[in-house]
């Protein structure tokens, strides 16, 4: 009888042991993430990123838009066209670093003509003609590539 209760004993410790293991092993499986899933959020996090940029631009181009727009119909509103010159290199900074690490090629292309455009905008006797030239030249640029990131 004794033997038994022995044998019956460790089968029963012996299948606890081995539950308590197969239980673990399904909750550290659940916890490992499929490539498919790694690959799923980093697309969604790409797609944030695209989206964040593609604000950004949006804020960089309304901007590029009113300052030209005041270089229009108010062309000795120098105070105006100078606070728009900083707001714009402000909102150039928000997405700077991210369109260079994107895209090379068009940061160089969109600094060829932004970078002139706020430095003449912030001039204490800005050149309305050249800025009405750079603005366009810089919103093209911009269009393009958020074209290119849609």
């Amino acid at each position: 009888m004794k033997r038994i209760l022995f044998v019956f004993c460790t089968l029963v410790m012996v299948g606890l042991l081995l539950g308590g293991c197969q239980a673990d092993k399904e909750n550290s499986s659940s916890d490992i993430e499929t490539p498919d899933a790694v690959e799923t959020m980093n697309q969604q996090a790409e797609n944030s990123d695209t989206t964040e940029l593609v604000k950004g631009l949006e804020t960089v181009l309304l901007t590029v838009n009113k300052l030209n727009e005041t270089t229009k119909s108010s062309p000795s509103d120098v105070k105006q066209i100078n606070e728009f010159g900083k707001a714009l290199e402000e909102n150039w900074d928000k997405i700077e670093k991210t369109v260079e690490k994107l895209d090379k090629e068009s940061y160089i292309a969109i600094e060829k003509s932004l970078y002139p455009l706020i430095a003449e905008a912030k001039k204490p006797s800005p050149a309305t003609d050249k800025i009405k030239t750079l603005a366009e030249d810089t919103t093209k640029k911009l269009e393009k590539y958020k074209e290119k990131i849609s």
